[in-house]
């Protein structure tokens, strides 16, 4: 009898059982959008790093990013629900959370503004229990 194949049946368990979770919890650093305009300076804090960083041009959206805008300056995110953030000057926007599933008809989005402007346009209306579109 091969000693080897328990080890190798429990490494497989493990692995399974740990990419798992990880897609449960929506996996942080998947890409929920891009930012498709940039005017002036704009960083977003993303949630695995310590500290802020520069928006550029076709930057990722991460879930529970959080966007923020000195003055004079402006971003706009365009998101894999065909919806659009706008945010303007001196604004701190957090994304809070962020659930699309076309398949189920099921779209929930929810963003902290905690201060200054931000512009939404959603384009579609998803029917499915549970969808909305929070500020």
């Amino acid at each position: 009898m091969n000693t080897r194949s328990p080890y190798m049946v429990l490494v497989v368990v493990t692995l399974s059982m740990v990419t798992s979770l990880v897609w449960a919890q929506g996996g942080s650093d998947e890409g929920i959008g891009l930012f498709t305009a940039v005017q002036g300076a704009v960083t977003v804090m993303h949630p695995h790093l310590a500290k802020a960083l520069p928006v550029n041009l076709h930057d990722e959206v991460l879930f529970k990013d959080v966007i923020q805008t000195r003055t004079e300056s402006r971003t706009k995110a365009f998101f894999d629900d065909d919806s659009i953030l706008t945010v303007g000057e001196k604004s701190h926007v957090e994304i809070t959370e962020h659930i699309y599933d076309p398949d189920r008809n099921l779209r929930r989005m929810v963003v902290k503004l905690a201060q200054g402007r931000l512009r939404a346009l959603v384009a579609k209306v998803f029917n499915g229990p549970g969808s909305a579109f929070e500020i």
